[in-house]
Formats: structure tokens, sequence, C-alpha cells
């Protein structure tokens, strides 16, 4: 989703759910997650996004839309989290992270925020408790693209 690393995010809440792969049933967290967007980090998300949300030439925010939804079609994401930007290792990593829909609000006259939501089965009981934990606390989140199994077609 995004190129740059430590991106601070907050995540707004998490939802438990579950899949079947075969007989098997696997279970799921989705978190939703609000990062503030400088255009930049708009354009990381995609060309579009950007130049739907700011102004080419000054990079402010586009005055004649106050909300908006994206349809990002990120591919499957591994995301390392920590505590603190200047923290040397990863509190923990989601393996395979899927991603939905980009909403973005205008924050005041200037700038835009985004919420977006990410889906992944914890690895271990240990995993699942470090993302609950994290909910409604600030942590600072690294995208990098991975190769989908979980949410790729059962064979």
């Amino acid at each position: 989703m995004f190129q740059t690393t430590n991106i601070a995010a907050r995540q707004l809440g998490i939802q438990h759910g579950t899949t079947h792969r075969g007989e098997k049933e696997i279970p799921l967290v989705t978190m939703t997650f609000e990062v503030f967007l400088t255009p930049a980090l708009a354009g990381e998300i995609s060309e579009f996004v950007r130049s739907t949300l700011y102004t080419r030439s000054e990079a402010t925010a586009n005055q004649q839309l106050r909300a908006v939804t994206f349809d990002a079609s990120t591919p499957t994401q591994r995301v390392a989290v920590r505590m603190a930007p200047d923290q040397k290792a990863d509190s923990y990593t989601l393996a395979e992270v899927k991603f939905g829909y980009v909403h973005a609000k205008r924050v005041k006259e200037t700038s835009w925020k985004v919420v977006f939501s990410g889906t992944c089965s914890p690895a271990s009981d240990h995993q699942l408790a470090q993302i609950v934990e994290s909910n409604k606390k600030g942590r600072f989140l690294t995208f990098q693209q991975v190769e989908p199994d979980l949410f790729s077609p059962a064979t």
C-alpha cells in the first residue's frame, strides 16, 4: 500500500471472523487503521488518489471534495508493526494482509486522513493478543508486497 517505512497509524478497531480452506476453519482478524496523508503518501497509494485529493501545482487539499472512497486494489502485503518510530526491531509482523477500500476524509481545509481495513490470519494466539492490545493505539507500519497464499483460491 505504501513504500515509506514507519508510517504513523492508529488502529481504530478489530473484528474477528473465520474462513474455510477445504475442511479447515481459519481464524481471521480485520483491523481498521487511520493514517494522516501527505501528498507524497497519497501518491504511494496511487497517482489517481494523489491527483484526486490534492491539487497538482500547490499540493493543497482539493476543496471540491469532503470525502471519497477508492478501490485501491492493493496486492497482499506483509505489514511490520512497531510501537515507536525509532524502534530497531519489529514488535510483530503480519505475514499476509489483504486490504479493501480506502476511505479518505478531508481534515479541516488543508489535509486528508484515510481509513482502511486489512484482513489477516494471526500466526499464533500470542500474535492475536498483540493485535488486540494495539486496538485504539498508535503504531508505526511498514508495508511490503508478498505473494498471497491465504487469500489465493484453494486448489
